[in-house]
């Protein structure tokens, strides 16, 4: 019987554990869209929930959840609020989904 040798990550362990938490918040197709428009444009919570056919609560708590793991950030623009995306990681992760994505197919 062979025994297989592990395979080492080519990544240290730490990297691994800082980017799951943000894969984990971004794994739900409103939060991709929503960070797909802010990559774009700074936006108000009214803004992407016009936009984007969401409910603005829903919207909000999409925001605020994203807030807490530092993936966006609010700034305020006298009353209004517009948010930005922060987090290197999740550019990343959108801009290899803009390369890797299926172009041209329909259902």
């Amino acid at each position: 019987m062979t025994t297989k040798a592990r395979a080492k990550p080519s990544l240290p362990d730490e990297v691994f554990s800082k980017i799951a938490p943000v894969l984990r918040v971004l794994g739900h197709p409103d939060r991709l869209r929503i960070v797909d428009l802010l990559l774009r444009e700074d936006v108000t919570v009214a803004d992407v929930a016009e936009r984007l056919d969401l409910a603005p609560n829903a919207v909000s708590q999409h925001l605020s959840g994203m807030a807490a793991h530092s993936i966006v950030r609010r700034h305020r623009d006298g009353r209004r609020v517009y948010y930005r995306v922060v987090h290197p990681v999740a550019k990343s992760l959108l801009q290899c989904m803009y390369r890797n994505a299926p172009r041209g197919r329909r259902r």
